[in-house]
């Protein structure tokens, strides 16, 4: 894949029935511009992400601030709003608007 848009304009074009893609713009794609795309979740990979400061930093403390300011429910729910990802933390499932989704209601997050 060279793009994370590419699957999308693929399909969108009519290029490929089916593609692997990584589910944010495939939303985006399904919410904002209400392509007729599906996606399919069984077997799904997890991927995980995370924080980190590398050591000798010159801003160890802004960068503690960012992490602590990103790593609250609401923040979080909010990232989820632009990306269309569910939330990492149960806790921000109740800010969580779903509304990139296009799910029309709240997504389970265990």
């Amino acid at each position: 894949m060279e793009a994370g848009a590419q699957p999308a304009q693929l399909l969108a074009d009519g290029q490929v029935a089916m593609t692997m893609a990584w589910n944010g713009p495939i939303q985006a794609a399904i919410a904002k511009v209400k392509e007729p795309f599906k996606i399919v979740r069984d077997h799904q990979i997890l991927d995980g992400d995370g924080w980190a400061i590398p050591k000798g930093s010159k801003n160890i403390k802004g960068a503690s601030k960012l992490i602590a300011y990103a790593s609250q429910p609401p923040a979080m729910a909010n990232q989820t709003n632009d990306i269309g990802y569910s939330p990492a933390k149960k806790d921000s499932a109740p800010g969580w608007n779903c509304s990139l989704a296009g799910a029309g209601k709240r997504a389970r997050v265990s």
